[in-house]
């Protein structure tokens, strides 16, 4: 019966412990981490800010953070023509600069069936309650899905084994017009992510025509166009014969 309700209160504060968007007890964990990610012609560039606090009532050292970068672009017929369904896209990623308090520190980049996994050193011990600052940033190239008029991008970043309070995801677009995300205005708020969680999105840019932001990608836009454009052609020379 004891047993019974320890493990009761225990999910009962996990539950409001994510509800409240703070991180989970017990574990390290991202207070608050903004991920700033600027789509460019040629991939995309990274920039992760987070505070990572030690929640676990006794000293700790990390050793290491983990970060994980995939990408997956949609299946096209003809190279053009979105057909429904993706295919991973294997990722690279460079110009990579980790800072813990400020300071760089050194990292490692493998690659595991087509993701990136980022792993930046923290060997120092974190006090309870503690905090470290931990700023990363790098560039991936050839995740974008390139079309005659829009760029297609869809990517996740995953944290393995740290969980995440309240995370803030912001997406622009350097060279092109951002015209379509996932991301309601090209932003979002996500809060009591658990370890192994991952922070997503997808978006459109388009390559020549200033188009606003979307709620949908402009590539519909354009096919949906055609489609008409045929219907009409179409029906035009079927009044013609008649």
């Amino acid at each position: 019966m004891r047993r019974t309700l320890l493990v009761t209160l225990a999910a009962i504060a996990l539950a409001a412990s994510l509800a409240a968007g703070q991180p989970l007890p017990g574990t390290l964990a991202y207070s608050r981490l903004t991920v700033d990610a600027a789509l460019t012609p040629r991939g995309a560039e990274f920039t992760l800010r987070g505070v990572l606090v030690n929640n676990m009532g006794e000293p700790a050292v990390p050793g290491y953070g983990y970060i994980v970068l995939s990408a997956v672009a949609p299946e096209k017929l003809l190279g053009i023509l979105p057909v429904g369904g993706a295919k991973r896209v294997p990722v690279r990623i460079g110009h990579v600069r980790v800072l813990v308090d400020g300071k760089p520190v050194d990292y490692r980049v493998e690659y595991v069936n087509g993701t990136a996994v980022l792993k930046y050193s923290v060997w120092r011990p974190i006090p309870p309650g503690g905090k470290v600052s931990v700023e990363v940033s790098f560039e991936t190239e050839g995740v974008a899905a390139d079309g005659p008029l829009f760029r297609h991008y869809s990517l996740r970043l995953g944290f393995p084994h740290e969980s995440v309070g309240e995370a803030v995801v912001r997406v622009s677009a350097k060279g092109g017009w951002l015209c379509y995300t996932s991301l309601p205005g090209g932003a979002a708020t996500f809060r009591g992510l658990g370890p192994g969680s991952t922070l997503g999105f997808e978006a459109e840019v388009s390559k020549y025509v200033p188009l606003p932001l979307l709620p949908f990608p402009g590539s519909l836009l354009l096919w949906g166009a055609v489609a008409a454009a045929g219907v009409a052609l179409l029906l035009y020379k079927r009044a013609r014969r008649v």
